[in-house]
């Protein structure tokens, strides 16, 4: 189950638009009935249009990191627009800047410079294709990814971090290229503005693209994605650092959200 449980029936589902409407989701709906966040039962709501089903050889922990993970790293990474051979820096290596690592590799950039500071997911984004490795304790973040493509600024950004939303965005755009695209798939919550210095788009005067990105949505996706893990091209469950059994777990899997452990990924819970 999505994420997100789109409302294919909504008119503007016809634009592609049916994600943005999230009146029937348990995630995001008041009614109760639906369900909630934690809960033991959630409503699907169109479940042939919604549900994805599991191929044989994908594991339960590799398909629950899909549906918001990996849905929202590629999704960042879709818009993007990244072609064979192109320079993409992923600013941030959680969990979904992660998947963004793996997704970029899938779609063919030559160079990808993953931005973080913590070992085990510094050494996970090699795994997953990141080429370069900049950890942003050492200094200016800009400084160093120009000091490493000899002052070429890269293709596209991903922007999956954390820090203020202004800081966060002005360095994506400061780091694209004229023509180049800055997606972002944060949730910067803490921030009611944010402010970009006019001068990385010459004032207003040359092209830079700049987008929020909400995970993509719906049965099909989803099993677009499960099948890259089915046929190896994507392995999920390195995400999931610490794997909980028992719905009582659920508490100590948050708890461990919470903790900043520096050795925490992703926490799974199943409830056999």
């Amino acid at each position: 189950m999505p994420a997100g449980l789109a409302d294919w029936r909504h008119p503007r589902a016809q634009r592609g638009e049916g994600k943005f409407h999230q009146s029937k989701s348990p995630y995001f709906s008041d009614d109760p009935a639906n369900g909630g966040w934690f809960s033991e039962l959630a409503r699907c709501f169109d479940a042939d249009s919604n549900l994805a089903r599991i191929p044989n050889g994908v594991t339960d922990v590799q398909a629950v990191c899909v549906d918001d993970m990996a849905a929202t790293g590629f999704t960042g990474v879709e818009r993007t627009e990244i072609l064979f051979g192109e320079v993409v820096v992923i600013m941030g290596v959680g969990p979904v800047g992660l998947m963004g690592v793996a997704g970029a590799a899938l779609r063919g950039a030559g160079r990808i410079i993953a931005v973080g500071s913590r070992p085990n997911t510094m050494k996970l984004a090699e795994q997953y294709g990141a080429t370069d490795l900049v950890d942003y304790k050492n200094g200016d973040v800009f400084g160093q990814v120009m000091a490493l493509t000899g002052g070429q600024q890269a293709d596209s950004v991903l922007v999956a971090s954390g820090g203020s939303a202004s800081g966060q965005i002005s360095t994506a755009m400061r780091l694209t290229k004229f023509g180049g695209h800055v997606s972002v798939v944060s949730g910067f919550f803490d921030d009611e503005t944010v402010t970009i210095p006019m001068a990385v788009w010459n004032y207003g005067v040359m092209e830079k693209h700049l987008t929020a990105a909400q995970a993509n949505q719906g049965r099909d996706y989803m099993e677009r994605l499960l099948l890259l893990i089915a046929n190896g091209k994507l392995d999920t469950a390195l995400l999931a650092t610490h794997v909980l059994h028992g719905w009582d777990k659920l508490a100590d899997s948050l708890e461990l959200m919470r903790s900043r452990d520096q050795t925490v990924i992703k926490p799974v819970v199943i409830v056999d």
